[in-house]
């Protein structure tokens, strides 16, 4: 359901618009909706956006870390399976990078595997949910 509400403020002979959140005129029209709550607080408080783009920017650093972790862990608990042949093609796996001692197949492993598992995000905003629910599961 989308809300086509849209007030109009006039201030000295200044007209402001103000969007709405899922309004169908708005540039993010609903899809980043906590990406918009931020700009209407720093852009009604400040006039400015620049604070929005700086909290946006940390908040993306924390997912983005966060995956990084998340994938090195994976990789980790896939070269220790693959070193013990609990995994199928463990040879494949438990392969350690020569130079940089790193068992760089099992990272590409969960690369990809985090890719393939994050391209339903792009369309369905459910993913994210079930995704982030499944793994704060104890």
């Amino acid at each position: 359901m989308t809300m086509t509400v849209i007030n109009i403020l006039i201030k000295d002979d200044v007209t402001c618009r103000k969007y709405y959140l899922y309004d169908p005129t708005n540039e993010t029209a609903g899809v980043f909706v906590p990406a918009q709550i931020l700009y209407d607080a720093f852009r009604g408080k400040y006039h400015n956006a620049t604070g929005v783009i700086t909290l946006l920017f940390i908040i993306w650093e924390s997912f983005f870390f966060g995956g990084l972790s998340i994938t090195t862990s994976a990789a980790r608990v896939v070269y220790v399976l693959s070193r013990d042949e609990g995994i199928p093609f463990s040879s494949i796996w438990r392969k350690v990078h020569l130079k940089h001692k790193v068992p760089s197949n099992a990272v590409w492993l969960c690369a990809v595997i985090c890719i393939l598992l994050g391209f339903p995000i792009l369309k369905v905003n459910v993913v994210f949910t079930a995704i982030t629910s499944i793994c704060t599961i104890r």
